[in-house]
């Protein structure tokens, strides 16, 4: 695609993220100060103007979590120009493809739009949705009835998680509704939570930890007996937080209509946020790198 001026792109410098935030939403300020979170930028060189940035992640996931082009420029290309070289960035330092998460808002419904046949029209292509459920002590305290475990203290055993391949881990995984499948749902928690009845395994939360985050990424729905989910939930942020912090966070995907109805009476406060699409741009063959690191930039 030719340009009536000459654009060219640069890393921007994490540190200076006031030169560039009018680009930026909250959530993409608050990820800037992650590892492996790096921002990007567009310049008209005719003028020695910041056009438009971007903020993608490179890690286990390699994803676009924000772009912004300004309104002068938009819809003359500048937007997906940055997606495609970032892309190439991304397929150099091993990646093979690159997702987006666009969150479904009935407030934001011609936002969300625009930005759907953006990520198409750059060659993105939907791969399911999902509901993103987040709880936190200091939440659960505000509760009554999750208050109320947390005042009486919980029976169900925290332990950490087992080792992949023994037989403990053998048989909490048994009692997963599914087997994992390899590269989706593997099996890495970091912490376990089990309930136990009569001296037997009933149900289990396993907590994997992924940055900042604790994602209960698998866990058993007993017999849908709520107010035992609600306990396990309340036990495992209350064992986890006494080694980290009051701030931490479990966070519970539902990748299924039935998961969704299940954490949706589970945690109603948590669910108004509604479902997340998740779009795929594939880049072909990837070459073994690394990503572009901090750069100094182009001011």
């Amino acid at each position: 695609m030719s340009f009536d001026f000459n654009l060219s792109f640069a890393a921007l410098d994490k540190s200076q993220q006031d030169e560039y935030e009018g680009f930026l939403s909250a959530d993409a300020k608050g990820s800037l100060s992650d590892e492996g979170v790096y921002a990007f930028g567009a310049f008209n060189d005719d003028k020695d103007e910041l056009i438009g940035t971007a903020v993608f992640q490179h890690d286990k996931t390699a994803r676009l979590l924000s772009i912004a082009v300004s309104d002068e420029y938009r819809k003359k290309g500048v937007g997906s120009a940055m997606v495609s070289r970032i892309s190439e960035i991304l397929s150099k330092a091993g990646s093979s493809e690159m997702e987006c998460l666009i969150p479904e808002s009935k407030e934001g419904e011609a936002q969300m739009k625009d930005a759907e046949l953006f990520l198409r029209h750059c060659g993105f292509e939907p791969a399911g949705s999902f509901s993103d459920f987040s709880l936190s002590l200091s939440s659960a305290r505000e509760k009554h009835e999750l208050a109320a475990f947390i005042e009486d203290g919980t029976k169900e055993g925290f332990e950490e998680a087992p080792l992949p391949g023994s037989d403990e881990a053998a048989l909490l995984m048994s009692f997963l509704p599914i087997e994992p499948e390899e590269g989706v749902l593997d099996y890495s928690p970091s912490f376990s939570t089990v309930y136990k009845k009569n001296g037997k395994i009933n149900g289990c939360f396993l907590v994997s930890e992924e940055g900042d985050t604790f994602l209960v990424n698998m866990f058993h729905l007993m017999s849908r007996n709520l107010e035992l989910l609600q306990a396990m939930a309340v036990r495992s942020l209350t064992a986890i937080s006494e080694r980290y912090s009051e701030t931490t966070e479990l966070r519970f995907i539902a990748v299924t209509d039935k998961a969704d109805a299940v954490l949706k009476k589970l945690f109603p406060a948590e669910s108004s946020g509604g479902r997340l699409t998740r779009y795929v741009l594939s880049f072909g063959s990837a070459v073994t790198g690394r990503p572009a690191g901090e750069s100094k930039g182009k001011k």
